[in-house]
């Protein structure tokens, strides 16, 4: 029972820390991180460790990736350009 308890805090944790770090990606222009951070009662490495621990539960809720692209093998004759003729259309890469 107190992993559970201790998932749930981990986040709402991280769900307050990402409001955080909305903020302060919001700031005003020409306010710094460190002023930002000053006035939010937090220390400019709090607030980075706190971005890096939220960067890292968003990548580790990514989908997993799609597979590698593949070499589909294309014939010749489909590589050159359309010609259309009053008889027939080519198709043509």
């Amino acid at each position: 029972m107190s992993s559970a308890t201790t998932a749930v805090a981990v986040q709402y944790r991280l769900k307050e820390w990402a409001e955080q770090i909305r903020e302060c990606q919001n700031r005003p222009a020409g306010m710094s991180v460190v002023d930002w951070c000053a006035s939010h009662d937090i220390t400019k490495a709090n607030y980075y460790y706190r971005l890096r621990r939220v960067r890292q539960a968003c990548l580790e809720n990514l989908p997993p990736e799609t597979p590698e692209q593949q070499i589909v093998p294309v014939t010749p004759c489909l590589l050159h350009q359309e010609i259309q003729d009053d008889t027939d259309t080519r198709p043509g890469l």
